[in-house]
């Protein structure tokens, strides 16, 4: 359920997107209803939305992307360039300068 369209970063009005970001973060969508994949969910929301974001947790992130694009693409450079994307992404947003391993 990879969105062909949206390549480099999740569009907000794109469903297969949401859909897609959706799974990433550990959650399915079934009958109009957002439905946990496993259990551990209630930890990932008492988790503080802004916790620092550490290089450690990026490259954490990144292996995560990494495994994620790679068995869904099955071409490693394609899933390298969507997973760093996505770190990028989130540096911006929590307004941390990017490492130099994205580059």
């Amino acid at each position: 359920m990879i969105c062909k369209q949206h390549r480099d970063q999740f569009n907000d009005s794109c469903d297969d997107c949401k859909n897609e970001y959706l799974l990433l973060k550990g959650f399915v969508k079934s009958n109009n209803s957002i439905c946990s994949i496993d259990n551990n969910s209630k930890k990932e929301k008492e988790l503080n939305k802004n916790e620092e974001f550490s290089e450690e947790r990026a490259k954490g992130l990144y292996q995560k992307l990494f495994l994620y694009y790679v068995k869904k693409t099955e071409n490693e450079s394609e899933a390298n360039k969507r997973a760093k994307n996505i770190i990028k992404l989130q540096c911006a947003k929590h307004n941390v300068q990017p490492w130099t391993w994205l580059n």
